[in-house]
């Protein structure tokens, strides 16, 4: 290394010898670590080493920055020449500053003066003693303005003073703040085509002017000068094709010296240390200096050289990092095209028939490159060996590159070498997938058989063992399912056998409980007592599924409440639905009339507001879709049986219910009270079709012709056809599910559609009063059984289509359920009546009244009653009823207990025929009307007579209906309604017992209505109560506005009674 300079001599040297100075160093510096790295490590004193090279390096920086010092603060200088062409004085402007200041004012100024010539410049001295104070102040001035360029004066006394003539910026840019953001459009605004232009595209386009073809093609064609499919050619063309130069490679592993001997003019001003910190007088230097200062750093690089081939003795014995070799300048950067065909060329080899051509240049290439990471590469390349033999693929192109990339990812991640890896390093992966997709190419090489044997093995026992599997599987399956299906058979079974015993001790307490009840009866009848009025439904689950309302159905006896007429009853009422204020006040002043109709006195009316209580039960909006009865919703219900029991806490009470079912029983154990009614299992039983037939024919009272318990199509067919060809002036015949109720199950088939019909009639007047033998019967008794089944599917049809719609579907239900067959009258005018009766638990039978049925939408369907009864008379159904109540006494039947009955004249005899037809065992809707009744006019029934009478003499009759549907009542309040009643003079008169009353229902949607009406005779209450739904009808009804309703129907039906009654009066006459 060459010696140390001066600091004079460094001075003396100009810019372009201090860069050879530095080059030198530096070669130096870098054939010192040659030779040291040359050199056995172990015989080296590291240290000495360290701290020469680091006293070097110490001795450059310093020197680096003296020479960027000296650069940085080098002045721009003017140099003045005589007329020889020789060099004189050179003063700069910096150099007249600081004389000035030092001299101070008496001192001699300096100024540069064009000659007389005007051809140079030369410094002339001014005495500051003759200089006068203007003359300074301009001298001064002009120094400004030659020092700041942005003065507008600074042109004008450089030309003055030096000849330079700077060029005219005709508009100065204002100086604008770095600080603050600028925002808008940096671009002119397009200018717009003209109207019609826009408006007609085929219209001539305006002319191009000179300023629209400056701004450019683009704007033209936006603007719509120049269409947009026209095809644009540039003359001539902007881009002119070039052959680019292709740097071999190899020229970047040309000796450094040679590279650096050539560049070596391009490096002198560059500064080496790169962290050369900013020194105090450089801190001080102009805005000139700094702006130099900060180009110079940014220009510098670090050198590096290119490693040697000892590596492998660093990896051994890791050297200082001082001591580390140089890496080597890179290449200029070529083109990308330039690059892959370097690495192509460089890094590419080929694998054939599944084995890498190791031998040749471009393998040994790639294996000089990755030396000292070729194991992991070995392994990716054995690995893609045994991937392409496999597949017998006859060749392979590998990129070196992504082969390595690999390899480097292995090492951190072995998982990562998968199939798909290995192929993404293959440049004919295409080619190479589709090989391998194609079916058997792995059975090509030369143990293709045997693997071929191998593979045939191994997927034919995989075949077996999954088979095996699937069998296991399945075997294992059916277990678990047996296993839990017995399992869950037991827990059920014994849930059973639990809930069978918790039946039966319910119905053992039950009994216990009612046979105490009887026994007490006397006394409880005449004593304090409460009841608990529980409407509940407890019809089977097929018959409450497709009641649209059954809250609606279960609250139609509301009338119940009535019954406090009696001073010593309390109700409770069990509520099926929630009741707002305004139903409750209604109830609260109709209850309020007991002691003034009594009384006969309107200002007598005490409050009963402390004899009855409404109980809702809590779970009534928990199950809106389950349509359950009320007793299980109370029996879900325990704050509302906890209430009870607090209300009935040392009283004696009982249960009144409704349709009885089991949950009545775990109700009536809960409250610890007894139910005034039959067994659930015996009132089911017989309120069926059937068993009332079994009721009726143990009483020994007159029945319809007809079969029962039928279950069978061939049972069905045959009775049927037998019933034919007995009862030969029957026409229509009923078909009647045992379960049903109000006329939903029953069908009609009519015998004279049939073929066979009038023949049969010719055969039962040829055969005359042999026709009751069956030998005379055979023959038409085929026939008809023949022609049964095809006429039945063709004219028989269900009642209520809207439950069954089809003859299929009403028949499915009649065989699975079971059913009766049952003659309709002879006759088209009959009549319907019902009594009902009380068996009470002491045994004691009472009739609590009786009335005829009122049939408007359809004859098998009740709407309504006319009270008492007056188509039969008295003696015979009160004979009739005492026989059938005392047959279902015997069975344990006890409550209250509906019988149906028809009766009609016999054609031809015109003798009265009465056919019982129907039992119910349940408290139903004539039961809670009569209350009403009862209560409204504080009359008695009389059973013997089947008379109702007022004050001992006065004859009562009474229309009731709780069924009257109208969907425009939902548009007026209950209060609106009664004052329209009001207006119509429909009202109760409470001193001669007669009017209408109204008992309500539904006070959500407020469509059902039940109405009372009570008058001297029949004929005028039937007439009243038709009057009444008139005016109702016309009051809420419009001609666009009739709403769904059966008002039209009921006013029919009774001007038919009216009508019949009118003519029977005629015929008494």
């Amino acid at each position: 290394m060459s010696e140390s300079l001066t600091m004079t001599e460094f001075d003396k040297l100009s810019t372009k010898d201090t860069g050879h100075l530095l080059v030198k160093v530096q070669e130096d510096i870098a054939l010192l670590k040659d030779r040291l790295l040359r050199q056995n490590p172990n015989e080296l004193d590291l240290r000495a080493i360290q701290e020469a090279i680091e006293l070097t390096e110490k001795s450059l920086k310093e020197k680096a920055e003296l020479l960027s010092h000296k650069v940085d603060s080098e002045a721009t200088s003017l140099r003045n020449f005589d007329q020889n062409g020789q060099k004189s004085q050179q003063v700069t402007i910096e150099e007249l500053q600081v004389l000035h200041a030092k001299q101070g004012p008496s001192a001699t100024s300096y100024a540069m003066v064009r000659s007389d010539e005007g051809q140079h410049i030369q410094p002339v001295a001014i005495s500051a003693s003759i200089m006068a104070p203007g003359r300074r102040v301009v001298l001064e001035q002009k120094l400004r303005a030659m020092l700041n360029p942005a003065n507008p004066k600074s042109r004008d006394v450089l030309n003055e003073a030096y000849g330079i003539q700077l060029p005219l910026i005709e508009h100065r840019q204002p100086r604008r703040d770095a600080s603050r953001v600028i925002t808008g459009s940096t671009v002119d605004k397009l200018a717009v085509i003209p109207v019609e232009n826009r408006r007609d595209p085929l219209r001539t386009p305006p002319p191009i002017t000179d300023d629209d073809a400056r701004r450019g093609i683009l704007n033209l064609s936006e603007r719509g000068l120049i269409p947009l499919g026209a095809k644009i050619t540039l003359e001539p063309t902007p881009v002119v094709p070039k052959p680019i130069t292709l740097h071999e490679f190899d020229e970047s592993r040309r000796d450094r010296k040679e590279f650096f001997r050539k560049k070596k003019d391009a490096l002198a001003g560059v500064h080496l240390d790169v962290k050369t910190s900013v020194t105090r007088r450089n801190q001080q230097s102009g805005k000139k200096s700094r702006e130099a200062r900060r180009v110079s750093s940014a220009a510098a690089a670090m050198i590096v050289t290119e490693p040697t081939m000892d590596d492998r003795l660093q990896l051994r014995n890791p050297m200082p990092k001082f001591l580390e070799p140089i890496e080597p300048i890179k290449p200029p950067p070529t083109t990308p095209a330039t690059d892959a065909i370097v690495v192509r060329e460089k890094y590419r080899f080929s694998i054939y028939n599944g084995e890498a051509k190791e031998n040749t240049k471009e393998f040994i290439k790639f294996k000089q490159h990755y030396c000292i990471a070729w194991g992991s590469i070995a392994t990716i390349i054995r690995k893609l060996e045994q991937l392409l033999g496999e597949f017998s693929v006859p060749l392979g192109l590998v990129d070196g590159e992504r082969l390595a990339d690999l390899a480097a990812a292995s090492e951190v991640d072995p998982t990562l070498v998968t199939p798909d890896e290995l192929l993404k390093v293959i440049m004919n992966r295409d080619d190479v997938i589709a090989l391998m997709k194609n079916p058997g190419r792995r059975y090509l090489t030369s143990n293709g058989q045997e693997r071929a044997a191998t593979t045939i093995q191994s997927k034919w026992r995989a075949f077996k063992a999954r088979k095996a599997y699937l069998h296991y599987r399945r075997q294992k399956w059916a277990a678990s399912i047996i296993a839990l299906s017995w399992l869950m058979m037991l827990k059920v079974g014994r849930i059973r056998r639990q809930l069978k015993q918790t039946r039966i001790e319910q119905l053992d307490a039950f009994r216990k409980k009612f046979k105490t009840l009887g026994s007490k009866w006397k006394r409880i009848k005449k004593s304090r007592r409460v009841v608990i009025h529980m409407p509940s439904l407890g019809l089977p689950h097929s018959i409450r599924k497709d009641m649209l309302e059954i809250g609606k159905e279960q609250n139609m006896q509301m009338s119940r409440l009535c019954d406090l007429m009696d001073p010593n009853v309390d109700i409770i009422y069990i509520c099926p639905m929630d009741l707002d204020d305004e139903m409750r006040q209604y109830y609260s002043k109709l209850l309020t009339l007991d002691s003034a109709i009594r009384t006969v006195k309107r200002d007598g009316q005490k409050p009963l507001s402390e004899r009855y209580t409404f109980v809702v039960p809590e779970a009534l909006n928990s199950f809106p879709k389950h349509k359950m009865s009320l007793a299980t919703l109370l029996k879900y219900s325990p704050k509302s049986l906890k209430r009870i029991k607090q209300l009935i806490q040392g009283r004696e009470a009982y249960i009144m219910p409704g349709v009885i079912s089991k949950d009545d029983l775990y109700v009536a154990e809960t409250l610890g009270v007894s139910i005034l009614g039959s067994e659930p299992e015996v009132a089911h039983l017989y309120s069926s079709k059937s068993g009332s037939k079994r009721i009726f024919q143990h009483a020994g009272v007159t029945i319809p012709p007809g079969e029962f318990d039928i279950y069978s199509l061939n049972q069905l067919q045959d009775a049927l056809a037998q019933l034919i060809t007995d009862n030969l002036d029957v026409k229509r015949w009923l078909l009647k599910l045992d379960h049903q109720t109000e006329g939903r199950g029953i069908a009609y088939f009519d015998v004279t559609n049939m073929s066979c019909y009038l023949y049969a009639k010719k055969q039962a007047e040829r055969y005359g009063r042999e026709w009751a033998n069956r030998w005379a019967q055979e023959q038409t008794y085929s026939k008809i059984y023949e022609e049964l089944p095809i006429a039945l599917a063709q004219h028989a049809k269900p009642v209520c289509q809207q439950v069954y719609k089809t003859w299929d579907k009403f028949l499915d239900e009649f065989l699975s359920e079971g059913g009766i067959l049952e003659a309709c009258p002879p006759t088209d005018e009959y009549t319907a009546l019902t009594v009902n009766i009380l068996i009470e638990p002491d045994g004691s039978i009472s009739t609590i009244c009786s009335g005829d049925q009122i049939h408007a939408d359809c004859q098998y369907s009740c709407w309504g009653f006319s009270i008492p009864q007056t188509s039969v008379s008295p003696n015979v159904i009160n004979e009739v009823c005492q026989r059938i109540a005392s047959a279902c006494r015997e069975r344990r039947i006890f409550g209250y207990v509906d019988i149906d009955f028809i009766t009609f004249l016999e054609p031809g005899t015109d003798k009265q025929t009465l056919w019982a037809t129907d039992l119910d065992i349940a408290y139903r809707d004539l039961p809670s009307l009569f209350n009403t009744i009862h209560f409204m006019s504080n009359g008695t029934f009389d059973s013997a007579n089947h008379e109702m009478r007022v004050n001992g003499t006065e004859e009562r009759f009474a229309v009731v209906s709780n069924k009257l549907r109208h969907t425009n009542l939902t548009l007026i309040h209950y209060g609106v309604f009664f004052q329209m009643c009001r207006a119509h003079g429909i009202g109760f008169d409470i001193k001669e017992k007669q009017g209408t009353v109204f008992n309500l229902i539904d006070d959500h949607n407020r469509d059902s209505l039940s109405m009372v009406v009570i008058g001297a005779n029949l004929q005028e209450t039937l007439a009243t109560f038709a009057r009444n739904l008139s005016l109702i009808h016309q009051e809420i009804s419009t001609p666009n506005m009739q709403g769904v309703t059966n008002f039209k129907a009921v006013i029919k039906d009774i001007e038919g009674i009216l009508g019949t009654t009118a003519e029977n009066a005629l015929d008494l006459e």
